[in-house]
């Protein structure tokens, strides 16, 4: 059985990141508020150092903070499975919340990079050497996700009646979350910089600049209007051709996309947008946010001292 575990929050892929809405969406200055819109500082973008950001360090998923919710939870369940007996198993590599905003940056990298776009095309590095979740004992799925959340039967074994209904994997999550929604608050910035990308594909430049790059592979024999067009296409998709499987046409194109974000700008600008959107959020949650280390801290103290939730109150049981 494959590991499938329900996630918090996942974040956007590159591709949504890089989309830009059609003209005549709510708000197009690109505030939540309806407050002008920032001014933008277009940046010069070579390495990743270039693509760092206002919330990166409240960020759980960026580089500052990765694997802290993934450890926390994978602690937690595993002291779910010590605790109700089922079969030891290493949780640490299984249990994922989504994938990391760094991956999202070296994406955003990627289109400024010719030579790399003439040999993986529109795969990035981790697709090429994608490889399936691994494969569970049943009686492993079963503790993970229990009855409520779980794909297999109860095994017959004693254990299998002290799984919590939703299973060790959401246990863990409920222990982390606690009464005071930790788990929602460490988030905070994740969402701030999830909002920060949605609000800067509105900017009155970032748009101006997708157009400015749609013109462009319009004149190389494309009919795209954004960068995620190209990536969604079934030709050239990683998830319609397969991982791994790279084309000519695939190569040709990818080169194409970089040579016409080189042209207008296209990431310069819109990392400028990101980074301009990031300081007003951050600005507008700073009294939220000086707490964040706090919470980390607090999520992985109560993983280590994890126990079963009981299932009635939902406050934690004796087990």
């Amino acid at each position: 059985m494959r590991v499938t575990p329900k996630p918090f929050l996942l974040l956007p892929v590159a591709g949504v990141l890089l989309a830009c809405t059609t003209p005549g969406g709510a708000n197009p200055a690109g505030t939540t508020d309806g407050s002008p819109e920032p001014p933008i500082e277009v940046r010069q973008v070579t390495t990743y150092g270039d693509l760092s950001f206002p919330l990166d360090a409240y960020d759980v998923s960026s580089t500052e903070n990765e694997g802290v919710l993934d450890e926390a939870l994978a602690t937690a369940a595993q002291r779910c499975f010590e605790r109700v007996g089922a079969p030891s198993v290493d949780l640490s590599s299984l249990l994922r919340t989504g994938p990391k905003r760094d991956g999202l940056k070296l994406d955003l990298l990627t289109l400024t990079d010719e030579a790399a776009a003439a040999d993986r095309g529109l795969h990035g590095p981790a697709q090429l050497t994608e490889q399936a979740p691994p494969e569970l004992p049943a009686e492993v799925e079963f503790a993970l996700h229990g009855e409520e959340f779980g794909t297999v039967p109860a095994p017959a074994a004693d254990w299998a009646a002290r799984v919590p209904s939703y299973g060790c994997y959401g246990n863990a999550l409920r222990v982390l979350d606690g009464d005071d929604l930790l788990l929602e608050r460490v988030h905070l910035g994740n969402d701030l910089v999830g909002q920060s990308w949605q609000l800067a594909r509105e900017h009155s430049e970032v748009r101006s600049t997708f157009d400015a790059w749609a013109a462009c592979m319009q004149e190389r024999g494309y009919d795209y209007q954004a960068p995620d067009e190209l990536y969604a296409d079934p030709q050239f998709s990683p998830r319609g051709s397969g991982a791994g499987v790279v084309t000519a046409e695939e190569r040709a194109a990818a080169v194409d996309l970089v040579r016409c974000g080189e042209v207008t700008g296209l990431v310069g600008v819109l990392a400028g947008a990101v980074a301009a959107y990031q300081e007003v959020l951050l600005q507008r949650h700073a009294e939220e946010l000086v707490r964040f280390q706090d919470d980390l801290n607090e999520l992985q103290r109560r993983a280590v001292s994890a126990k079963i939730l009981d299932e009635v109150t939902g406050r934690l049981g004796r087990r």
